[in-house]
């Protein structure tokens, strides 16, 4: 639901609350304790709509923070509202850590003129860019831009845009790590007893790469 649908859904509400409201007044101004809950309604939602997600505070401190950047913002969305129900479900904690402004934010942006001579010897000046994400899930990617058309904006969107794509890839990784698991010890499909096995095999090589300490 975008801003606006949202708006006249919770106006729609509130109106129906207060309407409530002055009929129970009218009469003898006593609120049984279900009216009371209802009366009480239009405060909840003002408080559900000012309260944003932790979600939402990172897209719209991006999109003010980058305003001439909407191809970045869009990556941004697409990438945070698929991750909404794991950020939803530890709000607090990735909040304390700042995860996500971690995740959308670039380690480093690299800008830089790359000079050149055309045929008639006549010299250019290009600008060049290198934006790179979060080496946390591995190797940097996205490579150099030297498009006269490109700007920080678009590269910041292809390279986030690779960031959705390790983050899928890790997971895929994952899956056939816990599905190959569970098959060599005869649990077929079972990715609860798949994630233990993978998990205790990747622990225990740990170990015995350690030595004896």
């Amino acid at each position: 639901m975008n801003a606006e649908k949202a708006m006249a859904s919770l106006n729609q509400r509130i109106q129906g609350r207060f309407s409530l409201f002055n009929r129970i007044y009218k009469g003898n101004g006593v609120f049984t304790s279900a009216e009371n809950r209802l009366v009480k309604a239009p405060v909840l939602l003002f408080q559900e709509v000012l309260c944003m997600s932790y979600i939402d505070e990172v897209i719209e401190r991006i999109e003010k923070e980058n305003p001439s950047e909407p191809e970045f913002h869009q990556a941004v969305r697409k990438v945070l509202n698929s991750l909404r129900p794991v950020v939803d479900a530890n709000e607090k904690a990735f909040q304390r850590d700042a995860l996500l402004e971690r995740l959308v934010n670039p380690e480093r942006q690299i800008k830089f003129r790359v000079p050149w001579i055309d045929d008639s010897g006549q010299v250019h000046v290009n600008t060049g860019y290198r934006v790179q994400f979060s080496s946390a899930i591995g190797p940097y990617k996205g490579g150099l831009r030297l498009h006269p058309s490109v700007n920080l904006g678009i590269i910041k969107f292809l390279g986030f845009e690779q960031v959705d794509e390790q983050l899928k890839e890790i997971m895929i990784e994952l899956y056939h790590h816990i599905d190959d698991a569970a098959a060599r010890y005869g649990r077929n499909r079972n990715y609860v007893d798949g994630a233990n096995i993978a998990g205790f095999e990747k622990v225990m090589d740990a170990m015995i790469s350690q030595g004896i300490v």
